[in-house]
């Protein structure tokens, strides 16, 4: 707009025409500037948009990693309430194998002094 602007006011002798070039050579210096500036602002957005789905993608792995750490810790706490559990089961075990022991060796002094008779 200003370039008409301007290069009708050098048509008419109002302005010269050196101030027209000049104000052509900055236009087209800014129009390609721009077009810089746009192409560049273009790559950054898909650049932006790569790395928030790549963000995306890691939170993603993140949460399902937390998810498995957490089943994971839950059912290593629910070995070890079994081990507790077998653990406290072998002990009871164990003492009515003593115990039965015990008796056995009762019963076989029993039978030799009834043997020895």
């Amino acid at each position: 707009m200003k370039g008409l602007i301007l290069r009708g006011l050098a048509r008419a002798g109002v302005v010269p025409v050196s101030r027209v070039e000049d104000a052509h050579a900055r236009i087209r210096r800014l129009s390609g500037k721009y077009a810089t500036c746009s192409a560049r602002l273009t790559e950054v957005h898909a650049a932006a948009d790569a790395w928030r789905r790549r963000h995306e993608e890691a939170t993603a792995a993140v949460d399902e990693w937390k998810d498995i750490a957490r089943r994971t810790k839950a059912e290593v706490e629910q070995g070890r309430a079994e081990r507790d559990v077998w653990r406290e089961q072998a002990k009871a075990l164990a003492l009515q194998l003593r115990e039965l022991d015990a008796r056995l060796g009762v019963i076989e002094s029993a039978i030799r002094i009834l043997d020895g008779r």
